[in-house]
């Protein structure tokens, strides 16, 4: 629903607006653009190597950095349509979110971008994967409905339909984000795949 590349390459913009204005540093955004497209988003290295390649890893250190990074607060960029097709799927279907990261920076993402009015319930897993059931459980529980009655909406097949698909909830992988391009075993992909929230909301309410 959220572009996860934008957002994280507005923080990183962010940064860099930073550093050039405390120490006079230039080209931060342009190094680890380069970076990260090289090595991907999830690259842990990006930081340390963009300092090193801008000689100015004893001028400043890492930790300064992804602390501004972790707290600076940029608008999340919602893909086109979201609003609306949310606002058809609310009127026939049960919304909630399960979502991983931290707890604090994915609320503040879901209300930044205005989604959080169409949601009962936001469960926020502190790790990555979303391989335990209590989220689901919870989910189950609060709408008071069996597993074979829901279907969960992913887009990160690395991640996503873990859970889900051990209490056997039908799984849909939305072809769309940074993330589009994954591949993975059988047994961790969706059971179904739409390239965009539009050809589901079609689909479903077609």
């Amino acid at each position: 629903m959220i572009s996860e590349e934008q957002w994280y390459l507005d923080k990183w913009k962010e940064c860099d607006l930073y550093l050039k204005k405390k120490y006079n540093i230039q080209g931060f955004f342009e190094k680890i653009l380069q970076i990260i497209n090289k090595h991907g988003f999830d690259y842990t290295k990006k930081v340390d190597d963009t300092l090193v390649q801008l000689n100015i890893s004893e001028k400043i250190s890492v930790k300064e950095i992804v602390d501004y990074y972790l707290n600076v607060e940029v608008t999340p960029i919602v893909f086109p349509n979201v609003h609306k097709i949310l606002t058809e799927l609310n009127k026939n279907f049960y919304l909630g979110i399960i979502t991983s990261g931290k707890r604090w920076e994915q609320l503040l993402k879901i209300k930044l971008s205005g989604l959080d009015k169409y949601f009962s319930i936001v469960e926020v897993i502190e790790q990555k994967s979303k391989d335990s059931l209590t989220p689901f459980l919870k989910c189950l529980k609060f709408f008071k409905i069996s597993s074979k009655n829901i279907l969960f909406v992913g887009n990160d097949p690395r991640n996503d339909f873990i859970g889900a698909k051990k209490l056997g909830i039908k799984t849909i992988r939305i072809l769309q984000g940074i993330k589009k391009n994954i591949k993975v075993d059988k047994n961790l992909d969706s059971d179904f795949k739409f390239n965009s929230l539009e050809d589901f909301n079609n689909h479903i309410n077609g």
